[in-house]
């Protein structure tokens, strides 16, 4: 153990003397669609200070279409969580063979897979936060550096907080939108809209009623989200847009069934790319905690995020212009009137 920590220790100080220019990064961010954008500022702040290195991403296949939006991003490679253990090791050869310098692991990085696999590539210097896991299942010890994640410090400013291990400022401004998004997957996505029925002269607003299918206890009920919008649409005339994955159409059918003016459904119908763009257009989302509701701050559209249990303060939408709406930990505790006064007192429908 002695042997272990003075070696850590000597990687330490090498991290301070190596600038990176012209070397090989690579990031991983291989979790959800909300921690992806929340990682995204990390990867401009690395191009920012360090224009010459060339700078490769670890996703999982829904989020690639974002991370290729970026012109900086030199290499994607797709992180399978059910590939076999010998394709698993294939993989781990094709990272070898590109010697990688700095190995930075964005939150979450604690699977065991990704946990290994820098140390098994061979790459220099590993980096992340510390990990929630104890016991067996903790390989904190193969890293030369870890941070620690402050209880209510956003997500975001805490994967910037990374740039401090390579001894650099990590008090990065954030600019949005975070999405650059391309011209012809907005025409794309407006035309497929207006071939609906879609007016620009109405105001569209978003609405993402899922999440992770694995948290149900961080979704407000569907019926709320019906009324909601059907009080939302007796006041103004709006149009309604539907958004989520396959795995939601349940949820949202049965909204769409309940709302006295027909919504755009394209759940399941889009990519991640083109849910980003389509929610481009509208003037607001409403929606529970989800990669959704970043995915909307990320292209600079305002929303007003109901919560219950999750700490806003960490994972809540980041950036001016939002709102979070709560009644303690209970998410089925938020009523409908309070969801409806916050939006109408936003005035966000006067702008």
């Amino acid at each position: 153990m002695v042997k272990i920590l003075s070696i850590i220790n000597r990687r330490k100080h090498a991290i301070a003397d190596n600038r990176f220019a012209g070397q090989k990064i690579l990031i991983n961010i291989s979790s959800g669609i909300g921690d992806a954008v929340m990682a995204i500022p990390l990867l401009k702040a690395l191009h920012d200070h360090f224009p010459d290195a060339a700078v490769s991403v670890i996703a999982n296949r829904p989020t690639q279409p974002l991370f290729k939006t970026l012109s900086f991003v030199r290499q994607i490679y797709c992180e399978d969580e059910n590939r076999s253990f010998i394709k698993y090791l294939r993989f781990v050869k094709i990272i070898r063979k590109e010697k990688f310098t700095l190995y930075i692991g964005a939150i979450p990085s604690n699977t065991i897979r990704m946990m290994l696999l820098p140390f098994l590539s061979g790459i220099p210097l590993r980096i992340k936060h510390v990990s929630p896991h104890r016991g067996v299942r903790n390989f904190d010890f193969l890293f030369d550096h870890l941070e620690p994640i402050p209880e209510n410090r956003h997500r975001l400013d805490c994967n910037l907080d990374l740039m401090k291990t390579i001894h650099v400022n990590s008090d990065f401004p954030v600019e949005f939108p975070l999405l650059p998004l391309p011209e012809e997957s907005l025409l794309s996505v407006k035309k497929l809209l207006s071939e609906s029925g879609y007016h620009s002269h109405l105001p569209l607003v978003a609405v993402h009623p899922g999440c992770n299918p694995k948290a149900h206890y961080k979704r407000w009920p569907p019926e709320n989200y019906m009324s909601l919008l059907n009080q939302l649409q007796s006041r103004h005339a709006l149009q309604i847009l539907l958004v989520g994955s396959s795995d939601e159409t349940v949820a949202l059918q049965q909204i769409e069934n309940g709302l006295t003016v027909k919504p755009f459904n394209v759940a399941g119908k889009m990519n991640l790319l083109e849910t980003a763009c389509a929610l481009s257009f509208c003037k607001l989302l409403i929606s529970n905690d989800s990669g959704i509701m970043h995915l909307a701050t990320a292209v600079n559209v305002p929303v007003f995020a109901i919560f219950g249990p999750t700490n806003d303060r960490h994972i809540g939408p980041y950036g001016k212009g939002h709102h979070v709406i709560r009644n303690g930990t209970d998410i089925r505790s938020v009523t409908v009137e309070q969801v409806f006064d916050r939006i109408i007192s936003s005035g966000i429908f006067e702008c």
